[in-house]
């Protein structure tokens, strides 16, 4: 009702003092009154001193964090767009007009991988990275690089140890 929200006071009234207002003069409360009216003056006047800069660094809010979200929002949204174009190509096609001639050899390489076996078969030890084991059960099929299958092994064995 209209005299629940007449009656209802605000936390900006509370400085105002216009809720204090309302009721009469506080000084009428005698010494209650004046020292809620000593207390209101001093907690406004504490709100006022406070330095605005402060109030912006406690909320993250200052120039220097907005401009850095901003710069780092910028640099998030460049690689998206790099990201997302992309993906538009296949892995053997450029956008390099210099790079173009390389285009048909490396589709050619790319597309001979899926007919060799031993694209799909471990163990895969990558060059400064620890190996990749097919869950540490033997091999299947025998292979003709023998010292190379020999050398994986050391290095997979080396790797381990390190740990």
């Amino acid at each position: 009702s209209d005299s629940d929200n007449a009656n209802t006071l605000t936390m900006a009234s509370w400085f105002s003092g216009s809720a204090l207002g309302s009721i009469g003069s506080l000084g009428s409360f005698g010494p209650l009154g004046d020292k809620l009216n000593d207390l209101k003056d001093t907690v406004q006047s504490k709100v006022n001193c406070i330095d605005p800069n402060l109030i912006k660094k406690l909320t993250l809010q200052s120039d220097e964090l907005v401009s850095e979200r901003q710069r780092i929002d910028e640099e998030e949204i460049r690689k998206e767009t790099v990201r997302d174009s992309l993906a538009e190509i296949l892995p053997w096609e450029t956008r390099d007009a210099e790079m173009e001639i390389l285009v048909d050899e490396c589709k050619e390489v790319i597309l001979g991988l899926s007919s060799k076996d031993d694209t799909f078969q471990g163990p895969f030890v990558l060059t400064g990275g620890l190996p990749n084991t097919n869950g540490g059960g033997e091999e299947e099929g025998g292979d003709d690089d023998d010292d190379e299958e020999v050398e994986n092994k050391k290095v997979a064995k080396d790797m381990a140890a390190a740990k």
